[in-house]
């Protein structure tokens, strides 16, 4: 019995540690299956994401955000220069993973919630291969499928090459071998090879099926020159902070100034319109604001001549290459003139060889992308009447409704102001050029015509110009040359108004005038102003009549000339010698007749200004400018000058009002009534500096820049005549 017992008691225990086990079997494995069902769940997201050439990190930080999961990796093993591709529309986690890391060599695991990233086996068999190969999933149909190695211009493998189908979203990178596998619809497919440092490069697939490729070495842009003050230098050169505007395909943007070419294509460069009327000013921040009470404006140096603004005048098709100074480093050279930055625009020269005949042209049109949604008459009208109904009702009047049920019933759509004010307007620009010469000779002759209507009815922008330049090499040592512009323009401004606030113009009045007034009443004359019985809308002349009567008429004559000789004294020390004039005459005639409202505000029958502007400057420079290269590893280059610059300007204003005559306008003020004080004012002032510039370059690979300039001034006071200024960077590596 005793026995029997302790036997119970063994198999009691004995089925005791069996169920526990059991319990614990069946617990892990509802875990088991729970956390693979989570990873089946995980990996069976379909999701839509696209990039192309895209950093690996930044492409796994994508991929986290749209499928909502976590990558866990080691940091060595994510190549910093490899570039990645990826285009896929609502696939499945688990392909898009195997489509994108398979190329890295990588392979993934699910751990929880998290994905584990790992290195495939370094030396996998050609078995592991095929299996792994047979694992990826063909994701879109494909008639041919190419592959092939990139290599560099020794033969040896690049790693995370770029290759997109030309034309399309689709591509893929070259893994650590440089091997790549793509595929196209279309045999006769192009693609396109890249990688930062080497050469771009298009190959037509034509049928094939493995490609080899060698990418060159890119280094043009390392070699570029660029010009500087006072001389040239190459990219890799450069220790201060020089960007070059690109102005090669700027014939595809329709531009009417010079500064425009620069909007939005340089790094830390503002370009604002002020005044979006044709030919309006254009604004120029180099680096932010740098002065409240001065001016912000950089200097403009066109074909070296320093502080020709105005590039209005300049033909955009004229000029070879633009290039902005923007640190300290690069402006020294430029004293205190440089202190908002520097833009430097070099024209077209001739160049030997065959003579080229060149014509441009291209013509558009411009309109208002949006006009507001107003009234017409006959809800304006019934709009006013039941204003003054309510105010009635409130107020216990009984002021009378503006109109009668039949009056609205019979006003019909009445005058979008808007429509009257603004019109679909015209730019077109023709450009005729002729170039050549032989190695001694170089010339360049262009001519432009530019028109541009504005969108506000008799307003526009006309101008016109010449420019021949010319080089000559006299004597192996010795060559000179000259630059020549004639520039013509005329503007007719329309009053719009950019200050806000209740002050008037063309299109403020278009919007608070009445659509129930005509543009004109039944005898043919303009409608006075607006105005209702009961005085519920702004008093306003007529827009229409504004617009076309007042005349605010701008010309500008502009003729600049420069011109140089340059001799090398010895090997490598060159004397330049240069003399330019810059002659501006601008003037305005500003009339308002007599019939106007707003002519009728002001107390007067007729107002007239007439104002003419006369600038002129000359500068003469000369530079010694030194380049030795002394063996393999030390490079100087160095630049000497001095330069003298005059302004002169003179100014003519005169007003008149009251006139008994509308017919000559600012042609004759002497028959006014009033003739206001005339004023007329004259200044003068001259620049004298001296600058000097070294380079000095060691083993190809370090810089140092030291720069100086002192500024003297007409306009600085007795004792203080000299500013000094000097920069001296750190070198460069």
């Amino acid at each position: 019995m005793s026995k029997n017992r302790q036997f119970n008691k063994i198999i009691f225990k004995l089925m005791r540690v069996t169920i526990f086990q059991l319990f614990m079997l069946i617990l892990f494995t509802t875990f088991a299956r729970a956390f693979d069902g989570k990873a089946q769940t995980l990996l069976d997201r379909k999701i839509t994401i696209q990039f192309s050439n895209q950093e690996i990190e930044e492409a796994l930080d994508k991929i986290e955000k749209v499928a909502d999961v976590r990558f866990m990796y080691s940091p060595q093993l994510i190549s910093a220069s490899r570039r990645v591709n990826l285009n896929f529309k609502e696939e499945r986690l688990s392909t898009i993973l195997k489509a994108f890391l398979k190329p890295l060599n990588l392979e993934y695991e699910v751990v929880g919630n998290k994905i584990l990233l790992n290195r495939i086996s370094a030396f996998p068999t050609q078995n592991t291969i095929k299996e792994q190969e047979k694992n990826i999933p063909n994701i879109e149909v494909a008639e041919q499928t190419v592959s092939g190695i990139v290599t560099d211009e020794k033969g040896e493998t690049l790693p995370g090459v770029n290759i997109l189908v030309k034309g399309t979203q689709k591509g893929v990178t070259t893994d650590a071998k440089g091997q790549f596998k793509i595929s196209v619809a279309d045999g006769n497919a192009v693609l396109v090879f890249t990688s930062v440092g080497y050469k771009k490069q298009e190959v037509t697939i034509g049928g094939k099926t493995q490609l080899n490729i060698s990418l060159q070495l890119d280094t043009q842009s390392l070699e570029e020159v660029v010009v500087v003050g006072y001389g040239t230098q190459k990219k890799k050169d450069l220790t201060g902070s020089v960007s070059s505007v690109p102005v090669k395909d700027i014939d595809k943007v329709p531009v009417s100034r010079a500064d425009q070419m620069i909007q939005g294509r340089v790094s830390g460069v503002q370009v604002i319109q002020t005044n979006a009327a044709p030919g309006g000013n254009v604004s120029i921040r180099i680096r932010g604001t740098n002065s409240i009470n001065s001016g912000n404006e950089p200097l403009f140096v066109v074909d070296g001549f320093p502080g020709a603004g105005d590039l209005n005048t300049i033909n955009p098709s004229d000029i070879e290459s633009i290039e902005i100074l923007k640190d300290a480093s690069s402006t020294a050279i430029y004293g205190s003139r440089g202190a908002n930055g520097v833009v430097l625009i070099t024209t077209k020269k001739g160049k030997a060889g065959k003579q080229i005949i060149n014509f441009e042209a291209y013509t558009g049109i411009q309109q208002v992308a949006k006009k507001y949604d107003m009234m017409n008459a006959r809800e304006f009208a019934t709009h006013l009447d039941s204003v003054t109904a309510q105010n009635n009702r409130a107020n216990g009047t009984k002021t009378p409704l503006n109109y009668t049920p039949a009056q609205i019933a019979a006003m019909g759509e009445g005058t979008n102001w808007q429509d009257q004010v603004l019109r679909v307007a015209r730019i077109s620009n023709y450009q005729f050029s002729i170039s050549g010469g032989t190695n001694d000779t170089k010339y360049n002759f262009s001519a432009g015509y530019f028109n541009q209507e504005g969108i506000v009815i008799n307003s526009g922008f006309e101008r016109g110009t010449l420019r021949f330049n010319f080089d000559k090499t006299i004597s192996p040592r010795l060559k000179m040359g000259y630059t020549s512009q004639l520039a013509y323009s005329s503007q007719n401004d329309a009053l719009v108004n950019t200050v806000g606030g209740s002050a008037g113009g063309t299109v403020y009045d278009a919007l608070r005038f009445n659509p129930v007034m005509p543009v004109r009443d039944s005898t043919g004359a303009y409608t006075y102003k607006n105005d209702d019985p009961n005085h519920f809308v702004d008093v306003a002349g007529n827009p229409v009549a504004y617009a076309e009567n007042v005349t605010d008429h701008r010309t500008n004559l502009r003729t600049l000339l420069t011109g140089f000789g340059e001799y090398e004294i010895i090997d490598g020390l060159k004397l330049r010698m240069s003399i330019g004039t810059d002659i501006n005459y601008s003037t305005r005639d500003y009339f308002t007749p007599s019939y106007l409202y707003i002519t009728t505000q002001n107390t007067s029958s007729g107002s007239s200004q007439k104002t003419s502007n006369t600038n002129f400057s000359w500068v003469n420079e000369n530079t010694l400018t030194y380049d030795r290269q002394f063996d393999k590893n030390n490079f100087l280059n160095a630049v000497a000058g001095a330069s003298v610059q005059v302004f002169k300007q003179n100014n003519f204003t005169a007003a008149a009002n009251n006139f008994f005559t509308n017919q000559l306008g600012t042609d004759n003020l002497g028959i006014a009534g009033t003739t206001l004080p005339n004023n007329t004012s004259s200044q003068k002032n001259t620049l004298a500096s001296f600058f000097g510039r070294v380079n000095y370059q060691f083993m190809n690979k370090y810089l140092f820049t030291v720069t100086m300039r002192a500024d003297g001034s007409s306009r600085f006071g007795d004792g203080n005549k000299w500013g000094y200024f000097l920069q001296e960077p750190l070198p460069g590596v």
